[in-house]
């Protein structure tokens, strides 16, 4: 017991010091509040307009379940299970191989099956790593940036689209930035309507 409470405030206090901003707008006036996600991971260099074949080429396939970003994927899938609780959350890569190429239309069969109230998609656009050398040595500082969509499951209509940038300290590492990007991503959602008030869990 004694270690989990000082892992706690530990957590808080390395999630604290990395910065995140996100700017974002609720496209749809319908008041719905989702209780559960679809959650759709990608790293692909072009950029997601709208649900169709055409953009599951360019973004989703061979990116959502990719072997070179498999850990990636499993971090941030942590940090937003974590931060976005009690909403309930599912993995898209989860009910697929791994590294395997999926068409458009057995990806779309499969989506259509599971149970979640809307499609959350976090596209990772960039990583990268600033480094700079001290007095005391070398210091490198993590950063991300996304671009995140949400889409209604009735319509797969974009409801709320969101650019996020996160830089990290000397102390952080790319967990820090995904559990400080889960947690104001989660805020975010919330004032927007379009999630009741999350309750984080360690």
């Amino acid at each position: 017991m004694r270690k989990l409470l000082f892992s706690i405030p530990a957590l808080l206090l390395l999630v604290s010091c990395a910065s995140v901003n996100i700017n974002s707008q609720r496209l749809s006036q319908d008041t719905k509040t989702y209780k559960s996600f679809l959650v759709i991971q990608s790293n692909a260099e072009d950029i997601f307009y709208e649900w169709n074949e055409e953009n599951y080429q360019y973004i989703l396939f061979g990116k959502f379940n990719d072997l070179d970003h498999d850990q990636d994927r499993k971090m941030l899938a942590n940090s937003l299970k974590r931060f976005m609780h009690p909403v309930q959350l599912r993995f898209v890569n989860e009910y697929f191989p791994i590294h395997r190429p999926i068409p458009f239309e057995d990806f779309k069969e499969t989506v259509e099956k599971l149970d979640h109230e809307g499609v959350l998609l976090v596209h990772t656009r960039e990583k990268w790593i600033d480094e700079e050398y001290t007095d005391s040595g070398r210091v490198t500082r993590p950063n991300t940036e996304y671009h995140v969509f949400i889409l209604d499951r009735e319509n797969m209509d974009m409801v709320w689209l969101g650019k996020s940038l996160a830089s990290g300290a000397g102390v952080n590492d790319f967990q820090d930035l995904y559990n400080a990007f889960s947690k104001e991503l989660a805020k975010d959602l919330h004032l927007k309507g379009l999630i009741e008030k999350t309750y984080p869990w360690y």
